[in-house]
């Protein structure tokens, strides 16, 4: 089980951003949404790829995607994280 506690604040709200959506996400996608720099994204994202939250693959069309890692289970927000979804308000994601 992943230590959600551990995590800084714009991972956190990476985490519920995904929580909240049922799809693999763009980076821009992920700019857009928690309105970061593409830098502030890949930062992030790194880290929680490495932590093994998540992963990317490469779809058809040869565009990188972010997804949980197949083995993370953790599908709702604990509740110490639970008010992330307060200011996470995904729009229609293409």
């Amino acid at each position: 089980m992943i230590d959600f506690t551990t995590l800084k604040t714009t991972e956190e709200k990476l985490i519920a951003l995904f929580l909240s959506v049922s799809k693999p996400l763009q980076q821009k996608n992920i700019v857009k949404e928690l309105n970061i720099n593409k830098s502030q994204a890949i930062k992030h994202l790194k880290s929680l790829i490495e932590k093994g939250i998540l992963e990317t693959f490469i779809n058809e069309f040869g565009i990188t995607l972010y997804r949980y890692a197949e083995h993370t289970t953790e599908r709702k927000l604990p509740p110490e994280l639970a008010q992330l979804t307060n200011y996470i308000n995904p729009t229609k994601l293409n």
